[in-house]
């Protein structure tokens, strides 16, 4: 089972996800919120697999997609565009460059580095 966290500037988007993915067996709804800072604290107890986060491209999203990635870094964010439906993935991924060809490999998105999270 998948634990999904829906993050809503907008009611009635976030509202109508909520109640498709309730819809899927394998899919479990553990929260809904529209205010960044209150999903933060949620996410932070709840924690859960995949945030979905609805909106415009804000500074706030954009702030609040960082924090829950320096909370939980394994979390699988999807950011949905309102206006245009556009989806954005989002993941953390900490690696240890031993020298700049693997910077710009990995940049190429032809690394043969393992890209793991690194603590």
């Amino acid at each position: 089972m998948t634990d999904i966290f829906i993050i809503s500037e907008y009611l009635m988007f976030g509202h109508g996800l909520e109640s498709l993915l309730t819809e899927e067996k394998e899919l479990n709804v553990v929260g809904h919120e529209k205010d960044f800072d209150l999903a933060l604290e949620k996410i932070r107890k709840l924690q859960p697999d995949v945030v979905v986060v609805f909106g415009n491209a804000s500074d706030k999203a954009y702030l609040s997609i960082m924090s829950i990635l320096e909370a939980k870094p394994n979390t699988q964010i999807i950011g949905v565009s309102v206006q245009d439906n556009t989806c954005y993935t989002y993941r953390a991924t900490r690696w240890n460059a031993l020298d700049v060809s693997d910077l710009v490999n990995a940049i190429k998105g032809d690394s043969t580095v393992e890209l793991k999270y690194v603590c």
